[in-house]
């Protein structure tokens, strides 16, 4: 079964923001549209898909008081074929 996290952000800068802050903490994250059923502000999220990680993100988004509107863990929720068409 695959399993996404969603990190739900307040707005699209703040999101590219904690996205580069991630990265440059060698967290494997991506920005992607919020989930279906899931409310958020500017429909922007980041998400990861290992749960290390995610601790590691929720730790360090903790760490250093960054916004963020939550996130959420979604099963079934990332196809690893999406866009692939060969």
């Amino acid at each position: 079964m695959a399993v996404a996290y969603y990190i739900l952000v307040r707005n699209h800068s703040e999101g590219f923001e904690l996205r580069s802050r991630l990265l440059k903490e060698s967290i494997d994250v991506r920005i992607a549209p919020a989930p279906h059923g899931v409310q958020a502000c500017c429909g922007m999220s980041l998400v990861l898909t290992d749960e290390q990680e995610t601790e590691r993100a929720r730790l360090f988004i903790e760490e250093h008081n960054l916004p963020i509107e939550g996130i959420v863990k979604v099963e079934n929720a990332f196809d690893p074929d999406r866009g692939r068409f060969c």
